[in-house]
């Protein structure tokens, strides 16, 4: 069953398997200002309530750099479908997957796995409006604060206290997230690892006094 962004429902494409990775709990900001949500009859939009539990998301990993992500109070997934409009569904398809990827701003923007620009091959991305609405993909651009998002996990899976430096390894791509007293400090203190599937790329965080990194490799565990 498939719902699109504004509640209605259509009839389900081809299903694949459902991801058999356990997802990271997280919320997704953009650079708009608002929170991405799913509300409970699949709306996708923006929100300012950064305590909603619509704003909760499963980050699940179902391929290299390749994620879905499933609301937490609807369990339905995000989609794109073939016109670039978002809409909600409830079994995992193809139209679920969106690749991961980390800007040179060190945001995270996502694109279609299925869908791009036929003549020029540009990808359809995710992304709110000024006004917290969702945008169609394929009017999107990697470039603008439409399609940036910084996940802030709610659960963190591997968590360990580091000394003034350290050495992460992670295969997969992964987030480095600084916590220092309860509280993510900003992006200049973030860091993002990538990797390839033969060898891990290898990044030093300098942290400073008081301070504890959280490791979250998207391909992650088995459940």
């Amino acid at each position: 069953m498939l719902q699109c962004f504004c509640g209605q429902r259509s009839k389900s494409p081809t299903i694949t398997n459902e991801p058999q990775l356990k997802g990271i709990v997280t919320r997704l900001f953009s650079q708009q200002g608002f929170y991405l949500q799913m509300q409970p009859d699949g709306t996708i939009d923006g929100s300012k309530d950064e305590n909603s539990d619509n704003t909760l998301f499963n980050l699940i990993p179902v391929g290299l750099r390749v994620v879905a992500i499933q609301g937490v109070k609807s369990g339905f997934y995000i989609a794109m479908n073939g016109e670039g409009m978002l809409y909600s569904s409830e079994m995992f398809t193809p139209e679920c997957k969106f690749k991961e990827s980390v800007f040179e701003n060190y945001y995270v923007i996502y694109s279609s796995t299925v869908y791009r620009q036929q003549e020029s091959g540009r990808a359809w991305f995710l992304g709110l409006t000024k006004e917290g609405q969702v945008m169609k993909g394929n009017r999107v651009k990697k470039t603008k604060p439409s399609s940036h998002f910084v996940p802030r996990p709610i659960e963190a899976p591997i968590a360990q206290s580091l000394a003034t430096s350290a050495v992460f390894e992670v295969v997969g791509m992964g987030f480095f997230f600084v916590i220092k007293d309860g509280v993510q400090l900003n992006l200049a203190r973030t860091w993002l690892v990538f990797s390839c599937v033969m060898a891990a790329a290898q990044k030093t965080a300098k942290l400073e006094e008081g301070e504890t990194a959280i490791a979250i490799p998207s391909a992650m565990l088995l459940v």
